[in-house]
């Protein structure tokens, strides 16, 4: 019962893998994953009082870490930021961007640069970026429900390859 359309496309646009043209057409400000845990996903503060349309409530496992991690590079606590749990996430800068990692001082990582979060003892981790992780909000958050391919990054959890949208960094923390 479904409709399909195929549309002509160039050459060159199917010459070139999706993760170069999601590069090529990437935001200023991003995280391009080189590496990624299975469940790595983007968190906020969560959607709460969903429960009747069926949605638990989302957001941070463990949502002290987040906000700790939030703070430090002077983020709100409803501020989008990476969740990573057992694993280890390698990430690169698309333009110059301020981070924290579970609430430790902010540190800069230029663009081009890489940055590894390894795995740790602890169940989760938490990468904040200044400005935040600029997904759209959906039903009030912007945090990832893998269960219902909702919210995050296009519903789902970050992989390789992914070009994760930064929004702008307003300096509202001190620098490093």
């Amino acid at each position: 019962g479904m409709r399909v359309r195929f549309v002509p496309t160039d050459d060159d646009e199917r010459a070139r893998t999706p993760d170069a043209r999601a590069e090529e057409a990437a935001p200023a400000r991003a995280l391009i994953v080189v590496r990624a845990p299975a469940l790595a996903t983007v968190q906020d503060g969560g959607r709460a009082g969903r429960l009747a349309m069926g949605l638990p409530p989302s957001g941070p496992l463990d949502p002290s870490a987040m906000t700790s991690a939030s703070f430090a590079v002077g983020n709100t606590p409803d501020d989008a930021a990476v969740e990573i749990p057992r694993g280890t996430l390698v990430v690169r800068a698309r333009g110059r961007l301020r981070v924290s990692v579970d609430g430790a001082p902010a540190s800069v990582i230029e663009d081009g640069d890489e940055m590894t979060i390894p795995e740790v003892t602890r169940a989760v981790r938490y990468l904040a970026i200044a400005g935040g992780v600029d997904v759209p909000e959906v039903l009030g958050a912007r945090a990832t429900l893998v269960a219902t391919a909702l919210g995050g990054f296009r519903g789902r959890p970050l992989r390789a390859g992914d070009v994760v949208p930064l929004r702008a960094d307003h300096g509202c923390a001190a620098r490093t």
